[in-house]
Protein backbone atom coordinates (compact mmCIF):
# COMPACT_ATOMS: atom_id res chain seq x y z
CA UNK A 1 0.00 0.00 0.00
CA UNK A 2 1.21 3.24 -0.75
CA UNK A 3 1.24 6.58 1.03
CA UNK A 4 -0.77 9.31 -0.62
CA UNK A 5 0.19 13.18 -0.94
CA UNK A 6 -1.94 16.15 -0.56
CA UNK A 7 -0.60 17.39 -3.58
CA UNK A 8 -2.72 14.32 -5.06
CA UNK A 9 -5.68 14.75 -3.42
CA UNK A 10 -5.29 18.52 -4.24
CA UNK A 11 -4.95 17.73 -7.94
CA UNK A 12 -7.77 15.51 -8.47
CA UNK A 13 -10.42 17.46 -7.29
CA UNK A 14 -10.38 20.29 -9.95
CA UNK A 15 -9.50 20.45 -13.96
CA UNK A 16 -5.82 20.37 -14.69
CA UNK A 17 -3.71 18.10 -16.53
CA UNK A 18 -2.41 15.72 -13.67
CA UNK A 19 -6.23 15.09 -12.60
CA UNK A 20 -7.18 11.81 -14.00
CA UNK A 21 -4.08 10.55 -12.50
CA UNK A 22 -4.27 11.75 -9.24
CA UNK A 23 -7.68 10.57 -9.67
CA UNK A 24 -7.33 6.96 -10.52
CA UNK A 25 -4.13 6.56 -8.34
CA UNK A 26 -6.93 7.61 -5.34
CA UNK A 27 -9.16 5.07 -7.03
CA UNK A 28 -6.14 2.24 -6.48
CA UNK A 29 -6.70 2.81 -2.62
CA UNK A 30 -3.60 3.97 -0.08
CA UNK A 31 -3.05 5.73 3.52
CA UNK A 32 -3.45 9.00 4.15
CA UNK A 33 -3.64 11.08 7.35
CA UNK A 34 -5.71 13.82 8.83
CA UNK A 35 -2.62 16.52 8.20
CA UNK A 36 -3.66 15.66 4.56
CA UNK A 37 -7.15 15.95 4.77
CA UNK A 38 -6.52 19.66 6.39
CA UNK A 39 -3.73 20.65 3.81
CA UNK A 40 -6.07 19.48 0.68
CA UNK A 41 -8.86 21.23 2.26
CA UNK A 42 -6.67 24.61 3.02
CA UNK A 43 -5.63 24.97 -0.66
CA UNK A 44 -8.77 23.73 -2.35
CA UNK A 45 -10.16 26.74 -0.08
CA UNK A 46 -7.84 29.18 -1.24
CA UNK A 47 -7.07 28.08 -5.08
CA UNK A 48 -11.04 27.71 -5.29
CA UNK A 49 -13.44 28.25 -2.73
CA UNK A 50 -14.85 26.49 0.45
CA UNK A 51 -18.15 24.59 -1.29
CA UNK A 52 -15.65 22.80 -3.37
CA UNK A 53 -13.03 21.84 -0.70
CA UNK A 54 -15.82 20.27 1.35
CA UNK A 55 -17.29 18.26 -1.32
CA UNK A 56 -13.46 16.91 -2.15
CA UNK A 57 -12.94 15.84 1.95
CA UNK A 58 -16.42 14.45 2.02
CA UNK A 59 -15.48 12.33 -1.36
CA UNK A 60 -11.84 11.66 0.22
CA UNK A 61 -13.64 10.71 3.28
CA UNK A 62 -16.21 8.14 1.73
CA UNK A 63 -13.61 6.67 -0.83
CA UNK A 64 -10.92 3.49 0.11
CA UNK A 65 -8.35 5.18 0.99
CA UNK A 66 -7.22 4.45 4.60
CA UNK A 67 -7.41 7.49 7.01
CA UNK A 68 -4.34 7.26 9.75
CA UNK A 69 -4.42 8.95 13.19
CA UNK A 70 -2.70 11.57 13.43
CA UNK A 71 -1.73 11.35 17.35
CA UNK A 72 1.36 12.37 19.60
CA UNK A 73 3.78 9.15 18.75
CA UNK A 74 3.68 10.37 15.15
CA UNK A 75 4.29 13.70 15.60
CA UNK A 76 6.89 12.72 18.06
CA UNK A 77 8.74 10.38 15.99
CA UNK A 78 9.05 13.01 13.15
CA UNK A 79 10.43 15.39 15.29
CA UNK A 80 13.52 12.84 15.83
CA UNK A 81 13.22 12.41 11.85
CA UNK A 82 14.18 16.15 11.46
CA UNK A 83 17.48 16.00 13.10
CA UNK A 84 18.52 14.07 10.30
CA UNK A 85 16.25 14.36 7.39
CA UNK A 86 15.94 17.96 5.69
CA UNK A 87 12.35 17.61 5.13
CA UNK A 88 9.35 20.48 5.86
CA UNK A 89 8.17 19.36 8.85
CA UNK A 90 4.37 18.45 7.27
CA UNK A 91 6.44 16.12 5.43
CA UNK A 92 7.85 14.39 7.91
CA UNK A 93 4.52 13.94 9.37
CA UNK A 94 3.75 12.47 6.13
CA UNK A 95 6.93 10.19 6.06
CA UNK A 96 6.87 9.40 9.42
CA UNK A 97 3.11 7.77 9.06
CA UNK A 98 4.28 6.25 5.96
CA UNK A 99 6.84 4.59 7.85
CA UNK A 100 4.27 3.45 10.32
CA UNK A 101 1.83 2.33 8.21
CA UNK A 102 4.70 0.40 6.18
CA UNK A 103 4.22 2.10 3.10
CA UNK A 104 5.96 0.76 0.07
CA UNK A 105 6.19 4.50 -1.62
CA UNK A 106 4.88 7.74 -1.70
CA UNK A 107 2.67 8.86 -4.38
CA UNK A 108 3.41 12.49 -4.30
CA UNK A 109 4.76 15.00 -7.00
CA UNK A 110 6.83 16.73 -4.00
CA UNK A 111 10.41 16.20 -5.83
CA UNK A 112 11.53 16.84 -1.84
CA UNK A 113 10.38 13.07 -1.14
CA UNK A 114 13.06 11.68 -3.86
CA UNK A 115 16.48 10.18 -2.16
CA UNK A 116 14.39 8.55 0.77
CA UNK A 117 14.36 5.04 2.76
CA UNK A 118 10.63 4.83 1.15
CA UNK A 119 10.38 5.39 -2.72
CA UNK A 120 8.30 8.81 -4.44
CA UNK A 121 6.26 7.66 -7.18
CA UNK A 122 4.16 10.09 -9.55
CA UNK A 123 0.83 9.27 -9.25
CA UNK A 124 0.69 7.80 -13.18
CA UNK A 125 2.89 5.24 -11.95
CA UNK A 126 1.20 4.31 -9.05
CA UNK A 127 -1.88 3.49 -11.09
CA UNK A 128 -2.60 -0.13 -11.88
CA UNK A 129 -6.28 -0.44 -12.67
CA UNK A 130 -6.37 2.40 -15.36
CA UNK A 131 -10.14 1.22 -16.52
CA UNK A 132 -11.94 1.84 -13.25
CA UNK A 133 -14.70 3.87 -13.51
CA UNK A 134 -13.95 7.80 -13.06
CA UNK A 135 -14.57 9.79 -10.03
CA UNK A 136 -17.78 12.33 -10.56
CA UNK A 137 -17.38 15.48 -12.54
CA UNK A 138 -18.11 17.18 -8.56
CA UNK A 139 -14.80 15.02 -7.28
CA UNK A 140 -17.45 12.34 -5.54
CA UNK A 141 -16.41 9.30 -6.18
CA UNK A 142 -19.35 6.54 -7.80
CA UNK A 143 -18.73 3.98 -4.83
CA UNK A 144 -18.79 3.78 -1.19
CA UNK A 145 -16.81 1.12 -0.03
CA UNK A 146 -18.10 -1.32 2.23
CA UNK A 147 -15.30 -0.37 4.72
CA UNK A 148 -15.77 3.00 4.54
CA UNK A 149 -19.31 2.85 6.25
CA UNK A 150 -18.32 3.39 9.39
CA UNK A 151 -16.75 6.91 8.91
CA UNK A 152 -19.49 8.03 6.53
CA UNK A 153 -21.43 9.82 9.66
CA UNK A 154 -18.01 12.09 9.03
CA UNK A 155 -19.50 13.28 6.04
CA UNK A 156 -22.91 14.18 6.65
CA UNK A 157 -22.41 16.89 8.91
CA UNK A 158 -20.39 18.58 5.85
CA UNK A 159 -23.00 18.84 3.03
Amino acid sequence: MNFIDSNVLILASYENEKQLSCQQAIREGGVINALVLAETLTVLERIIDRKVAQTAIASFLRSDLEIADLDVSVIFDALKQSKRMNLHFFDLIHYTTALARECSAIVSLDKDFENLELPRIEPRTAVRNAGAPPILSDGVAEHVHPSSQGISNRTETLQ
